[in-house]
């Protein structure tokens, strides 16, 4: 288990949003065990820990890099394991990777397996870190 600093998160959001009053700085509310699961089982999946943890403890998608993170609603798995999870523009999107040795990691194009060492957690820390 992840264990997210919501508080924290949410407060650097708050500022960020203070600062920036034009920008979008907001979370969903979070989901339910039950939510995340049967999203799961729908799909024949399992999330990577960080990122199924930040679901239920931070927030549903919303305010994160680039053009923020989508709900999980919005996200299908694809043919290539991975979940597409923000946009980042111009036709490319953030996938994370959910099986294989490279699971839990962000990849910018799961075709080519090219993309971040850093799992969701770190990710999501290092955007916020530079708010």
């Amino acid at each position: 288990m992840t264990t997210w600093n919501a508080q924290h998160i949410h407060a650097t959001l708050a500022a960020a949003a203070a600062k920036d009053p034009a920008g979008d700085y907001a979370l969903h509310p979070v989901l339910s065990e039950a939510a995340v699961a049967d999203f799961e089982a729908q799909h024949g999946i399992t999330l990577p820990t960080d990122y199924r943890d930040f679901l239920l403890q931070v927030g549903n998608g919303g305010a994160g890099p680039d053009y923020g993170v989508y709900p999980l609603a919005d996200t299908v798995p694809s043919s290539t394991d991975t979940l597409e999870i923000a946009e980042i523009g111009c036709g490319h999107y953030h996938h994370l990777v959910l099986t294989g040795p490279s699971r839990g990691r962000i990849w910018l194009d799961p075709n080519s397996g090219k993309g971040s060492a850093a799992n969701f957690h770190d990710w999501y820390l290092t955007w916020l870190a530079a708010l």
